[in-house]
């Protein structure tokens, strides 16, 4: 016979065990079936542990063990740290127009000294004035031939590279609509190019080219192609 255990159970369900363990058989619980039962008094608050029938009347049924229902949700936490920054998204496409609203192209770049805008067509990317007009270059043209004909080349900038969207311009003046316009071709050693001549947009076409040339330095090779034509400005940047 298991004598009744010493605790004390309070009105509030809670209650203590001093100084004992409890002692059950059965084995090992299993998560479908209650571990072991207990008789309370009602009165004094003894316990003691039911093997098999049911408590008195003078006692309380307790079972340990068992899964209760579902607690109620616990409150909120408290706000976590803010994150890192996230990386900069890719800039959104902007549109150049004229002064009809038609769209010349997408935006690629501006230089606000010049007012010119760097305007990609989907092939070629040409520089043009606020105004509306294509922009000249400013790059002296190099020619292997006298009187600024044959082979046009530039001198390349030191580690520049040359996409297939470059485009050298220039032109005489802004009151014509005569526009020479070329692509990057190949690059090339000066070494292996007799320079005869050279245009500028100050001086125009200049028979001997009087510069020398550096080891380390190369010439672009100026391939023709279409120029659009010019704008009505003034342009104007939209999404």
């Amino acid at each position: 016979m298991i004598e009744p255990m010493k605790i004390i159970l309070k009105k509030t369900v809670s209650f203590a065990i001093v100084g004992c363990s409890l002692m059950f058989t059965g084995g090992v619980a299993s998560a479908d079936r209650i571990d072991f039962r207990a008789c309370a008094n009602k009165s004094n608050g003894l316990m003691r542990l039911l093997e098999k029938g049911k408590c008195r009347r003078n006692e309380r049924l307790l079972t340990f063990g068992a899964t209760g229902a579902t607690g109620a949700t616990g409150a909120t936490g408290a706000t976590g740290a803010t994150g890192a920054t996230g990386t900069t998204g890719a800039a959104g496409s902007m549109k150049v127009k004229n002064a009809a609203g038609t769209v010349l192209g997408t935006l690629v770049g501006v230089n606000s000294t010049l007012q010119t805008y760097a305007i990609s067509d989907g092939t070629y990317i040409w520089n043009y004035h606020l105004s509306g007009k294509l922009f000249n270059g400013g790059a002296t043209i190099l020619y292997n031939s006298w009187g600024c004909a044959g082979t046009p080349y530039v001198l390349a900038a030191a580690g520049a590279t040359y996409p297939a969207s470059y485009t050298e311009v220039y032109r005489s003046n802004y009151t014509t609509a005569t526009v020479f316009a070329y692509k990057a071709g190949a690059l090339v050693a000066p070494s292996s190019v007799t320079v005869l001549s050279y245009y500028t947009i100050s001086g125009g076409c200049t028979d001997y080219y009087p510069n020398a040339f550096t080891a380390d330095q190369k010439l672009v090779t100026l391939i023709a192609v279409t120029p659009p034509v010019d704008a009505t400005g003034p342009l104007t940047i939209s999404s």
